[in-house]
């Protein structure tokens, strides 16, 4: 399991970063500095430090497996993190002047 939501969340990451950078580049309008967009434009790829981490936390819930470390508290986090790396992309993609 811990595999198919790390998948996931790379792919969030891969393809949110792909369609921002060709929104960004194919307007003719230029970014605001200080907007979400040029956020994740600007710390796109710091993010995938993110998946990495979740892997580690994950490993170590399944190897200890006990209280706030379980497996299940770990499935929990992946998932939220994979969806909040696909509604920051999504909102920023769909509503990209907002």
């Amino acid at each position: 399991m811990i595999t198919v939501i790390s998948l996931t969340q790379f792919a969030f990451l891969s393809l949110g970063i792909m369609a921002l950078k060709i929104l960004i580049h194919a307007s003719s309008v230029p970014v605001e500095p200080n907007s979400f967009t040029a956020f994740l434009d600007y710390y796109g790829l710091l993010l995938y430090a993110l998946p990495v981490l979740w892997i580690a936390y994950a490993t170590a819930c399944v190897r200890i497996d006990r209280g706030a470390l379980s497996a299940n508290a770990a499935r929990v986090v992946g998932v939220i993190i994979s969806a909040a790396i696909f509604i920051c992309f999504t909102l920023v993609i769909m509503l990209p002047r907002a």
